[in-house]
């Protein structure tokens, strides 16, 4: 069983269950990529030569809108690029 450690520096102990940390850049991308596909559930998945880690992660809605919404690099993202490819996109 993978175990937080030096490697694994995203994962942490909570009541004896090894979980992804809330404050990895890891849990941020996973509740961003549920938050812009829509979807309320995700499996986290880690895999080594030696073991593998899965564990089920439900979008945290406050988390989304307090966190990933005011980023200005995800501001800078769409402006600059993702609203040109759409726009393209449809003529």
């Amino acid at each position: 069983m993978i175990t937080p450690s030096v490697n694994f520096p995203f994962l942490e102990s909570r009541g004896g269950v090894t979980v992804l940390k809330q404050h990895s850049k890891y849990f941020c991308q996973v509740q961003g990529q549920m938050y812009v596909t829509g979807r309320r559930i995700c499996k986290f998945f880690v895999y080594t030569f030696v073991d593998m880690f899965v564990q089920e992660i439900q979008i945290d809605m406050e988390y989304c809108k307090q966190s990933l919404l005011r980023l200005p690099k995800l501001d800078t993202f769409y402006s600059k690029y993702f609203r040109k490819f759409v726009a393209k996109s449809l003529q």
